[in-house]
């Protein structure tokens, strides 16, 4: 007997009926979580005195900065424009020692020929007290000022404990120093920059110049290094402008590189010091501030464009994308997305459907499209 209308609908609705009572909640669930306290807000006292401690700590960290700093220029005292200068303290030990000296002269080396315009001065503090105020997951650089003179100072107190405890191997040390030095080289290479270059790049804590291996082959791309979920959580945890620049949109691509506000609740411009730039040197896989895989923004610039092109960007006295255009012959938009592209090479953004849900989902209608022609088909025949 053929199947009428009224035993399809029928079918239907006994099926739908079956599966709401199968995802029906119980009726006894688990007692309700209880919390073991009683949650009391903060008073306004408590709240000033938090606020005070804050301000407090940061005071503290910056006179700390400021005497590292006044005792390594007067320990540098005869650095000279042109020159790199490590300075180390006898509690390091010589073997930690000759270490960081050999791959900071290694290092040096790789730069190139410097201009005779800017000294670097690489200090590592030893001293406990000290590393703990100024807080050693950070790197702290001076740009030249009227303090500091035609000189790059360098502070930072988080190697002592992973040279010391190293095996003598360089693995490690290398990519330390590299971090140690940071936009330092840049400042080594190509002298001081103009003023527009310069107030960009200091604005955006040199995120774009925090990588200095310009000698050295380019990253692998990341959609190669790292899994798909995990980039998805890093993408999707920055700016809308950073997730549309990987879509390439050029407006949202200038808007990203360009962009020198801070998130949010961003606490990096907290007590900031002028002319210092603080890099966090481990993310701990926090989404990109402002542009994904910004470090090496100014590398694969200097890389693709050569040392000519790139020095005439460094130094010009036009707004940065004026600048950009005039050296390199094209918008700083367009090279972005295309940099953007070839590190994230296949990665689609926005929404979609997987490839094996789409094939399932097409399975199942031809299934169901097939079953209703067989049976209409039979019908007709009765």
């Amino acid at each position: 007997m053929a199947l009428s209308l009224r035993h399809w609908i029928l079918g239907t609705t006994l099926g739908c009926a079956v599966i709401v009572a199968a995802y029906l909640p119980p009726e006894h669930g688990p007692a309700a979580y209880q919390q073991p306290w009683e949650y009391r807000p903060p008073t306004p006292e408590r709240q000033r005195f938090v606020a005070l401690d804050a301000v407090r700590g940061r005071s503290r960290r910056q006179l700390a900065l400021l005497e590292q700093r006044d005792a390594a220029l007067g320990r540098a005292g005869t650095a000279r424009p042109g020159t790199g200068t490590l300075l180390l303290e006898p509690a390091l030990g010589p073997a930690a020692s000759a270490r960081l000296r050999a791959a900071f002269a290694a290092i040096w080396r790789e730069l190139g020929p410097t201009r005779p315009e800017v000294a670097v001065i690489v200090t590592v503090v030893s001293d406990s007290a000290a590393a703990r105020t100024i807080s050693n997951d950070r790197i702290y650089y001076f740009l030249p000022s009227t303090r500091t003179g035609r000189t790059c100072l360098t502070l930072w107190s988080g190697v002592t404990w992973r040279i010391l405890r190293g095996t003598g191997e360089d693995t490690l040390v290398y990519p330390i120093v590299r971090r140690m030095i940071g936009p330092c080289a840049f400042y080594a290479a190509f002298g001081i920059p103009g003023q527009p270059v310069e107030r960009w790049l200091a604005a955006r804590d040199f995120d774009l110049g925090f990588v200095n291996d310009w000698h050295g082959p380019p990253l692998v791309p990341a959609t190669q290094t790292f899994p798909r979920r995990w980039l998805a959580q890093q993408v999707y945890g920055g700016s809308f402008a950073q997730v549309s620049c990987l879509a390439g949109r050029r407006a949202d691509c200038h808007a990203a590189v360009l962009d020198t506000q801070p998130p949010e609740g961003d606490p990096s411009d907290w007590g900031r010091l002028p002319r210092v730039v603080e890099q966090q040197v481990w993310s701990n896989g926090r989404p990109a501030r402002w542009l994904f895989r910004a470090s090496t923004y100014l590398v694969d610039l200097l890389r693709e464009q050569g040392p000519e092109r790139f020095a005439q960007f460094w130094h010009s006295a036009l707004p940065v994308d004026s600048a950009f255009q005039a050296a390199f012959g094209s918008s700083i938009e367009e090279w972005t997305a295309r940099r953007q592209a070839r590190h994230f090479p296949q990665f689609r953004v926005g929404g979609g459907i997987p490839l094996v849900s789409g094939l399932l989902a097409l399975l199942v209608a031809g299934v169901v499209l097939a079953g209703g022609a067989y049976l209409t088909a039979r019908r007709q025949v009765a």
